[in-house]
């Protein structure tokens, strides 16, 4: 094609007439059926068009057309074409121009350097980048950044070679340019980075900060764009950046305190601060940055906003300042230590709820609410009565923005810090009831603000999902009439879609005490559900099916039987058309729901129904590429796809073509939410289904557990948790089928499940960064232990893994606890008291773990590893520890002393003393687990502990001489009982049975009922003459526990009492009668 014809062609296409343009964009596909033809005439007019957008419009059709077709080109036409662009570039003199030129060359480059068919290009850059001519080192960075940015992971054999020219550009004080483009030179480079580039990087650090702070004074967009470095390198998680943590923090703050910076850059930076307080927040403490960070993320919560703000949907107003910086409070809370954040955190709040500034008041509610999830031990034992009081007063302000914003820290509360909130109940469910009349009695549309009903619902919902049945159920009635009213009002479909939630969250709670409900509900469900299915009922479709499985699940099962069978029918018909994710997944919840119900008669829908939800697992809906500046390309430059010349088999070359199977401008991808929330949700569905269905899913089960184990490295945390978590579930069930079926079953289907999950569950604890992931991995291995015991470890190797494992938990070397902080790994004594919750709830969650351990290995093969957690559990006791952690490591000893059973007598020396120093702790709690960890070492610890029972009983009845409160009474009761059971000769029971008598009735743990009351069956059995003296207050024990259904007492004990009282009778008819008479007693019925 002549140049000057192919000239004429661009020039149509930029004329403004579609007919002129769609003649011209024909004539360019045409061009193009022979590439070693087109290309001459291309670079032609690149270097020698007087029009710059022609020749931009020539790169950019080399870039997206000619090398996309790469390997069909001959190569001395490649050849040319290198040795060209490299002429032009030195020679063009338009930047944007140049600029495409360089992606020109960047696009070849990806072909080219990995078989080192273009060495030219590289010590053309090298050339360019060392020249004294400041115009020449521009072109070498411009270009040299369009080779990272197309060729990153093709680099990495020379990225140690490229840190000269890196160092020269980040110094480089003659050129405007070049240290803004030698940071985006490396920043596609970031994420391939090893070892040795990290050290190179590391020195580099501190200048490319010094420049992104000059760029914010001078060009914002550059700024924003180099902090893109930054925030690669965080999430990237390398040891580099620790030393310079504190000077970005400070440099974020400053520029999040800037008001006449723009929002986006501002946010950027505050997305920084929330990595920092979620990852360095121990940098933050020591740095002294925690109070003046604070106080700024207050400041920004405070910034004004419209009223009609409030309206605007979720999604659309999480990304501006103040939601941002509400995020990173939050983040604050959740991993800064209570004792920390608190005291800075009120302190900043009280003049805000004064201030007659109404945004000031909302952030401070706002904040108030953000210290919920993270500081909620904290709270419920000091602050709870004063923030409910104080969220209470802010429902009555002036401002509907301020009575938004404390309904949210109220739904906050109620979320995360019950059950000790249900105790507020006849101050707050009244309050929201009449809230909650406002908006029904309110018929004008436009008063009734959107943003007050949607978080009015979430206050009230969190509140009455989290109260036990006996006190939600005086609420129910006015409840349910005022959501039964709004749904008929039908005022609008986002009240409606409000209500509806409520409902289910109301049967969460109330459960078989809303029955008589239960038709009236259906019926307006029907309704809802009745109703064609369009874009603008997706969404109260979907909520409408998910309180659907909330009744199929908590409503008396009974009632929902009779409507199982159509609840089914109508899911599947769902499902048929269904192209909604939320839809979805809320009626794979429904059938988890049913299964509930329907057990093993769920077996009938499984052929339907799990070949839907793996499909679910497998789709690749929802993920969205992200593209970088070549997609800002004319759009009659790029489709060309549909013209391609088709192959026999229906498709196009180019698609059967290796070179072209990505298109090179996608930057990454993405993945909506509503898909990953319905993978999530799928997987959890799936893992319960098989649980309730049991034997019925055996067919299915390799397919479901292969496609859930798919999914254990999803980018996703929750979809994370959600596979991890499922696959041991799915080992458990069937282990259980296995078992039911056969006692003596092969278990080889077992181990091979388990041979995949625990291997990654280990992975899950030692790598995950998201502690929530790890919180869920470490419970349901609790759950595998205790159904599995010694069948849950089919190779050994395992065992010495898992337990490092859980040694690195209680050390915090796991990486969601370390989180790269090397310099701060070590901390002292004074500091092991700043831990935030969410860590000591890691702590906790594998303690919890142990005994189960210790009972599924054996005591004897465990002992090995208890000699290592035991001092980590001491550790814990210390004078600086707080309530919680020396209740939990009492707590935890004594279970693994059960556990353990008769091993635990090679540790009786050192667990002994350490026990009685607890028993004088300040704490109650403390006191009881320390009582009834040393009756149950009494229990199990043999002939070792004997020769200590002396000081033990000393111990034991010193506190109960001081009196004590009743848990801790109980407690002494059941040590003692225990060491009378285990050795009564070793005891002085002429002293001991008087004080343990008095102690009685058992008051508040009743699990001791059960052992004091064996106790004394197994003295009576002995010696039944040394229980005369208390036999008036023995036979009152006995026949209250025996007639209380809440006593404790096991069934076969409760026989067993029974036919000691009647012994009793036989031998004693005249003072048993006189002693029931005068106590009214009765054994009617035994």
């Amino acid at each position: 094609m002549a140049t000057a014809e192919l000239e004429n062609i661009l020039k149509q296409l930029l004329v403004p007439d579609n007919q002129t343009i769609q003649k011209a964009t024909l004539q360019l596909k045409a061009a193009f059926k022979n590439p070693d033809v087109v290309i001459p005439s291309l670079v032609e007019l690149l270097q020698k068009s007087d029009d710059a957008t022609i020749r931009q419009y020539c790169a950019i059709l080399l870039r997206r057309r000619v090398v996309k077709q790469w390997k069909k080109i001959n190569n001395d036409t490649k050849i040319r074409l290198r040795q060209l662009l490299l002429d032009s570039i030195t020679k063009e003199p338009v930047t944007f121009v140049r600029m495409s030129i360089c992606q020109v060359a960047g696009s070849i480059a990806r072909h080219d350097i990995p078989s080192n068919t273009w060495p030219e290009l590289l010590q053309f850059i090298s050339q360019c980048v060392q020249s004294i001519v400041v115009a020449e080192r521009e072109v070498g960075f411009l270009l040299l950044s369009s080779i990272c940015e197309s060729a990153a992971e093709e680099l990495k054999p020379v990225y140690k070679d490229l840190f000269p020219a890196f160092g020269i550009g980040l110094n480089d004080g003659d050129s405007v340019t070049n240290p803004f483009i030698a940071i985006k030179c490396m920043i596609p480079l970031l994420m391939y980075f090893g070892t040795d580039e990290e050290m190179l990087l590391k020195p580099m650090l501190g200048q490319v900060l010094n420049i992104i702070q000059a760029l914010v004074k001078v060009d914002e967009e550059k700024a924003s764009e180099a902090l893109d470095f930054f925030d690669e390198l965080v999430q990237i998680e390398v040891g580099i950046i620790v030393p310079y943590v504190k000077d970005l923090v400070q440099f974020c703050m400053q520029i999040m305190g800037c008001s006449d910076l723009s929002d986006g850059l501002r946010v950027k930076a505050l997305y920084l601060i929330c990595w920092a307080c979620r990852r360095k927040s121990k940098t933050l403490m020591k740095s002294k940055l925690l109070q003046p960070l604070v106080k700024l993320l207050l400041s920004l919560m405070a910034n004004p906003e419209d009223e009609e703000d409030e309206d605007t949907p979720e999604g659309d107003e999480m990304n501006n300042l103040q939601s941002v910086a509400g995020q990173a409070l939050d983040l604050l809370a959740l991993h800064t230590p209570p004792n920390k954040i608190i005291p800075i955190l009120m302190a900043e709040l009280g003049p805000l709820f004064q201030s007659t500034n109404i945004f000031e008041r909302k952030a401070a509610y706002i904040g108030l609410g953000e210290l919920a999830e993270g500081c909620a031990d904290y709270i419920r034992t000091k602050h709870l009565q004063n923030a409910i009081e104080t969220t209470m007063k802010g429902l009555t302000d002036e401002s509907v923005i301020v009575r938004n914003a404390a309904l949210f820290a109220l739904g906050q509360y109620s979320e995360h810090v019950q059950p000790e909130v249900g105790k507020f109940h006849s101050q707050v469910l009244p309050a929201l009831l009449q809230f909650l009349q406002t908006v029904i009695g309110d018929e004008n549309a436009a008063v009734n603000h959107r943003g007050t009903v949607t978080k009015l619902f979430y206050a009230i919902e969190k509140f009455t999902e989290g109260l036990e049945k006996e006190v939600i159920v005086p609420y129910t009635e006015g409840l349910m009439q005022a959501y039964i009213t709004l749904l008929e009002m039908k005022k609008d479909s986002h009240t409606s879609e409000l209500a509806i939630s409520a409902i289910g969250a109301l049967v969460a709670s109330a459960q078989e005490h809303l029955t008589t409900f239960f038709p009236l509900i259906m019926q307006h469900l029907q309704n809802i559900l009745s109703q064609p299915l369009t874009l603008e009922t997706m969404d109260i479709h979907a909520q409408t099916v998910d309180t659907l499985g909330a009744i199929a699940r908590y409503i008396s099962p009974e009632a929902f039987l009779l409507k199982a069978a159509e609840c089914m029918q109508f899911g599947l018909s769902m499902l048929e058309s269904c192209e909604d994710p939320d839809l979805r997944r809320c009626t794979y919840g429904l059938f988890a729901s049913i299964s509930v119900v329907l057990k093993q008669n769920m077996e009938q829908y499984l052929p339907t129904i799990f070949p839907m939800m793996i499909l679910s697992l497998k789709s690749n809906e929802g993920i969205v590429a992200n593209y970088g500046d070549g997609n800002q390309d004319p759009s009659f430059l790029i489709e060309d796809d549909c013209d391609e010349e088709e192959t026999p088999g229906g498709e196009s070359k180019e698609m059967n073509d290796d070179d072209d199977d990505e298109d090179e401008d996608i930057a990454g991808y993405s993945v909506e939410n509503a898909y990953m929330d319905e993978k999530e949700d799928t997987i959890n569905s799936l893992a319960e289904i098989a649980e309730n269905v049991g034997n019925g899913v055996s067919d299915y089960f390799e397919e479901i557990f292969k496609e859930i184990f798919l999914l254990v490295d999803y980018p996703h945390a929750n979809v994370r948790k959600a596979s991890t978590t499922a696959g041991i579930r799915l080992c458990i069930v069937l282990y259980k089928i296995l078992k039911k079926n056969n006692p003596t079953a092969d278990l080889s289907p077992v181990h091979s499940c388990l041979s995949r999950s625990l291997p990654t569950a280990i992975n899950t604890i030692n790598q995950d960064d998201d502690r929530y992931v790890v919180l869920a991995c470490l419970e349901v291995l609790e759950e595998l232990f205790k159904v599995l015991k010694g069948d849950a470890f089919p190779e050994k190797n395992h065992v010495v893994e898992f337990n490092n494992a859980l040694m690195n938990v209680f050390k915090g070397k796991t990486h969601c606890q370390e989180f790269g902080e090397d310099d701060e790994s070590s901390t002292s004594e004074g500091d092991e008291e700043s831990q935030a919750e969410l860590d000591q709830m890691l702590i906790e969650k594998t303690g919890d773990l142990l005994p189960q351990l210790a009972q599924a290995m054996g005591g004897a093969q465990f002992q090995n590893y208890f000699t290592a957690f035991l001092p980590e559990m001491m550790k814990r006791t210390r004078k600086n520890s707080n309530v919680a952690e020396r209740s939990f490591a009492a707590g935890t000893i004594a279970e693994i002393i059960q556990g353990m059973g008769g091993a635990i007598s090679t540790f009786v020396q050192p667990i002994t003393p350490w026990l009685l120093g607890l028993l004088q702790d300040a704490d109650p709690e403390v006191r009881s687990n320390a009582s009834f960890a040393l009756g149950v070492l009494a229990e199990n610890g043999g002939e070792a502990v004997i020769s200590l029972y002396t000081n033990i009983l000393q111990a034991l009845f010193g506190l109960l001489n001081q009196g004590q409160p009743a848990l801790v009474q109980d407690n002494l009761c059941g040590a003692v009982a225990r060491m009378i059971m285990t050795s009564p000769q070793a005891l002085p029971l002429d002293q001991v049975l008087p004080v343990l008598v008095n102690c009685l009735p058992i008051q508040e743990d009743e699990r001791e009922n059960e052992t004091v009351t064996k106790c004394f069956m197994k003295i009576y059995e002995a010696n039944s003459t040394i229980l005369t003296p208390f036999m008036e207050k023995l036979i009152s024990w006995f026949v209250n526990s025996v007639n209380s259904p809440q006593s404790g007492l096991e069934q076969e004990t409760r026989g067993q009492v029974k036919l000691v009282v009647a012994d009793i009778h036989q031998k004693f008819p005249n003072e048993t009668n006189q002693i029931m008479t005068s106590l009214n007693l009765s054994t009617d019925g035994w």
